[in-house]
């Protein structure tokens, strides 16, 4: 029989900071073969970039998991990636895990910075939980994320996603003009693709956003420029960090679009002109409001 403990060894080579374990329940509608859960935390350091680094931890996270599945094979145990699941609810039931009112999930030790995966087993491991710090959240009396999220998506009565940046991003869906103004805005809290305010600003992160000054140059990321160009070799790299289901020309170039025209550089204006022509209804649109906002600025300063 398999033991927690091994299974904590496994994944802690295959880089991620902790494993926590709990039953299915038929809610979770996970495959009647599988009889235990393995959630997967990899907690990642804050860092400037054109994505924020949640995405390069989860494009690691989901080769982690699947070479985890591999190892476990090779010992006899069935073992299933279940990507598909509601990661969050399963993530409250499992130790040393609290859930805020952003949504989000914290740990003791990494607050809300960590992705997850979840595994599926045909067996229940034997041993005990590892003991671990609990997270505390106060989210009845702080109200940080609600006062500060850009689009007012947290509120006292629950999430309302269609107010958030990030439900948007790379969606191929039209982001509400209101919250376009965001993207790519160079104050430390807007990413190309990503927003993170109400983690930076969650008392619950308060050890990992200590770390922000240990923040690096952004050396694996690329210039609005690339991604407006969006040439075969930059989607091919984009892939290769990010995750191939997020290396999508006309979504990237679209991103590209919105964080542009808020940088108000003119220079960008004739490949703006040129993506207007697009066949790509989402790029045109952007290229539009891109040119709208670029002018914008324009005359303001």
């Amino acid at each position: 029989m398999i033991t927690k403990q091994y299974l904590r060894k496994l994944a802690a080579e295959a880089g991620f900071s902790a494993a926590c374990f709990c039953l299915p329940k038929i809610s979770d509608e996970a495959p009647d073969t599988v009889k235990s859960f393995v959630l997967l935390l990899k907690s990642y350091t804050p860092q400037d970039g054109t994505m924020d680094a949640f995405y390069v931890a989860k494009n690691e996270s989901y080769k982690a998991a699947q070479l985890l599945i591999k190892q476990l094979e090779e010992v006899g145990v069935a073992a299933s990636l279940l990507s598909n699941l509601k990661l969050k609810p399963i993530a409250t039931r499992s130790a040393g895990l609290a859930r805020g009112r952003n949504t989000l999930n914290y740990h003791g030790a990494f607050g809300s910075k960590f992705c997850m995966e979840l595994i599926g087993l045909d067996c229940i491991p034997e041993g005990e939980d590892e003991k671990t710090e609990s997270a505390v959240l106060h989210c009845e009396s702080c109200g940080r994320c609600e006062k500060l999220c850009p689009g007012g998506a947290i509120t006292r009565d629950g999430f309302i996603k269609e107010k958030c940046i990030r439900y948007y991003m790379m969606s191929g869906k039209p982001m509400p003009e209101h919250l376009r103004q965001y993207v790519g805005v160079q104050n430390g809290s807007y990413a190309v693709i990503g927003c993170d305010v109400c983690q930076r600003v969650c008392p619950g992160n308060e050890q990992m956003e200590k770390m922000e000054k240990m923040r690096c140059v952004d050396t694996i990321g690329f210039s609005i420029e690339e991604l407006l160009d969006c040439s075969t070799e930059t989607l091919e790299r984009f892939g290769a960090l990010y995750g191939r289901n997020y290396a999508i020309r006309n979504r990237i170039i679209a991103q590209a679009l919105l964080a542009a025209g808020n940088s108000g550089d003119r220079k960008y204006l004739p490949i703006i002109e040129a993506l207007k022509e697009s066949q790509s209804p989402l790029v045109r649109e952007y290229a539009a409001w891109a040119k709208e906002k670029m002018t914008e600025l324009s005359k303001k300063y």
